[in-house]
């Protein structure tokens, strides 16, 4: 394909993009999983087994199972969950198994995985266990024997035979949005069988066993395509950050618009501070040079570029004006003459000249002088992320 239809495909590819938000999914196993087994002692656990267990024995003995996914270490923040999906696979029940309902309880207190392995019957607890007493053996306590869990299940499933099954819900949606949100509370599911009766008990796969039967959470979610990242930028002269904001629709190029606004007014002469923008092919927490922090590099095998090529559509020079504003110089704002129409082309150091394609994800931020400062004082703009 040649540059010309590359471009113009990618062009119109990018322009669909913007009418909804990104549509994502990803399946991660979990971090952490443990049974508890009903003993007023709490010197039994599982943490390191290949198996988990709920339900009731034959001989009424209680089993409930714990897992946790790291769901905040797999979505990206900001993200909103449209769906979600817990999937345990039952590899074994008892002789004469009674029919149950299994629910998924939100765990309400932190608990710990250990190195105790056992079968249905448990082995010893090893240091950090979760157990039916402790939430870490032994020096921690569920305020409730038995675990500390909402006593509503948000999703259900009947595993009255062997094979795989499947919990979702709207609600279990939701306890996963907040998992993202607030990380800090999220202590994962306890799969307990809603009458925990004899013979209720069922054998699960854990994360510690074979991998065909290791449980598995899929999120269903989409991404705004246009997002901030590294935190509010620094203050300026002004005494106020300079704002970096995005909008597609430019009808130019990637069909992206970016403007800067609070950067810092014109000196008493009237001349203003120049700006440019930057591009980077990852995004990070950021590195402090002279008043601001840069956030395209700080890690890994992220770059960046410059968009500061003078007599190509990849020059982005402006200054602010009166109001704060980073007006263009070079005619690259569009029509109004303000901000960066951003081009179709892009060019990062270390990487060939490439054309922005629709799925794409680049990240940018606005570099600027800032002389009232002081002599040589320079600043940046927050980031945004922007998927095309």
């Amino acid at each position: 394909m040649n540059l010309f239809i590359k471009s113009a495909v990618a062009l119109c590819a990018a322009f669909g993009a913007t009418q909804s938000l990104q549509a994502q999914s990803v399946t991660i196993e979990p971090s952490k999983d443990n049974t508890l087994y009903e003993s007023a002692t709490g010197s039994v656990s599982n943490g390191a087994g290949a198996s988990g267990y709920t339900g009731g024995t034959a001989q009424g003995a209680i089993r409930r199972f714990l897992l946790k996914f790291d769901v905040a270490g797999s979505v990206p923040a900001g993200a909103t969950i449209t769906g979600a999906t817990l999937e345990l696979s039952c590899t074994l029940l008892p002789g004469s198994a009674q029919a149950d309902s299994f629910g998924t309880h939100r765990v309400l207190a932190d608990w710990g995985e250990g190195n105790s392995n056992g079968t249905g019957q448990g082995g010893p607890s090893d240091v950090g266990d979760a157990t039916w007493i402790h939430t870490f053996f032994a020096t921690s306590n569920w305020a409730t024997p038995g675990g500390d869990f909402s006593p509503a299940s948000s999703a259900s499933a009947n595993m009255n035979s062997t094979g795989r099954f499947a919990w979702t819900s709207p609600s279990l949606a939701t306890e996963v949005q907040s998992f993202l949100d607030t990380p800090g509370d999220n202590h994962g599911w306890m799969i307990k069988a809603a009458g925990e009766g004899n013979r209720t008990a069922r054998v699960v796969g854990s994360r510690n066993g074979s991998p065909v039967f290791r449980p598995t959470l899929t999120i269903d979610f989409t991404v705004p395509p246009i997002t901030s990242f590294c935190g509010n930028a620094t203050n300026n002269s002004t005494g106020g950050p300079a704002v970096l904001t995005g909008t597609f629709g430019s009808g130019s190029g990637s069909g992206l618009h970016l403007d800067v606004s609070g950067g810092p007014t014109p000196l008493p002469h009237g001349s203003g501070m120049l700006g440019y923008f930057l591009v980077g092919n990852n995004a990070y927490t950021g590195i402090n040079i002279s008043d601001g922090l840069f956030c395209l590099v700080g890690g890994g095998s992220g770059s960046f570029g410059r968009y500061n090529v003078s007599g190509t559509d990849r020059t982005s020079l402006g200054s602010f004006d009166f109001n704060g504003n980073l007006q263009n110089l070079v005619g690259t704002g569009g029509p109004s003459a303000f901000g960066f129409d951003v081009p179709l082309d892009i060019e990062i150091a270390g990487v060939p000249p490439t054309t922005i394609m629709a799925g794409d994800t680049y990240h940018f931020q606005c570099w600027y002088r800032d002389t009232l400062a002081g002599s040589g004082h320079s600043n940046f703009s927050n980031g945004l992320s922007v998927t095309f």
